[in-house]
C-alpha cells in the first residue's frame, strides 16, 4: 500500500512523500539525485519500493525541497536544505515505526 502525504520542514516547506507500506518493520529512505524525483530516473526508485514491499520491507521517498511535488524552486536547493528535507523525514519515521536501531 502506498500512501502520499506532505511534511512541513523546519523552515516551512512542504517536502512531499510516498510511503510504502508492507509490514512497518522494516523500512529504507530513499533520497534522490539532483535533477529527478522520488521516484528517481525510469522509476527507479518507485519500482525499487514496491520490490521491496514483496520482500515486506517498507519504504519512504522524499522530494527535496524544489523537486518533484515539494514546494519550492532550484534555487531553494542546497546541501543545507536537504539535510533538513532529510531531518523532517526521520522525525517522520520515527513518529511512525519507533526504530530500536539505525543502519546506513
Amino acid at each position: 500500500m502506498e500512501n502520499y502525504r506532505t511534511l512541513k520542514t523546519t523552515d516551512g516547506y512542504q517536502i512531499a512523500v510516498a510511503h510504502t507500506i508492507a509490514d512497518k518493520k522494516i523500512l529504507i529512505l530513499w533520497l534522490h539525485g539532483i535533477t529527478v524525483n522520488k521516484d528517481e530516473y525510469l522509476n527507479f526508485f518507485k519500482e525499487g519500493a514496491e520490490y521491496m514491499a514483496q520482500k515486506r520491507i517498507d519504504s519512504l521517498r522524499i522530494d527535496f525541497r524544489g523537486h518533484g511535488d515539494s514546494s519550492g524552486t532550484s534555487l531553494d536547493f542546497s546541501i543545507a536544505g536537504q539535510m533538513i528535507d532529510i531531518d523532517s523525514a526521520i522525525k517522520y519515521i520515527f513518529q511512525l515505526y519507533q526504530p530500536t536501531t539505525i543502519k546506513l
